[in-house]
């Protein structure tokens, strides 16, 4: 899943944490992956994926490991 600098900052992700993502009651895990083309506030989340989404969607995210003490 990828997303800005600044996105990962307020989730409190680092580059490459696993993380858990739900979309319609589907869950999947993914590596986080920072893009600097990547807006504030959004994540791109790859068809390959598996996830029903066909648009803007909300996403619920969790860390599966330690993430960023601050």
């Amino acid at each position: 899943v990828m997303m800005n600098q600044k996105t990962a900052d307020q989730m409190k992700f680092l580059d490459q944490q696993v993380v858990s993502l739900t979309v319609s009651e589907k869950r999947v895990q993914a590596s986080v992956r920072l893009n600097t083309e990547i807006p504030d506030d959004c994540l791109v989340i790859p068809r390959s994926m598996g996830l029903p989404i066909f648009g803007p969607v909300a996403v619920k995210i969790q860390a599966l490991e330690p993430s960023l003490d601050k």
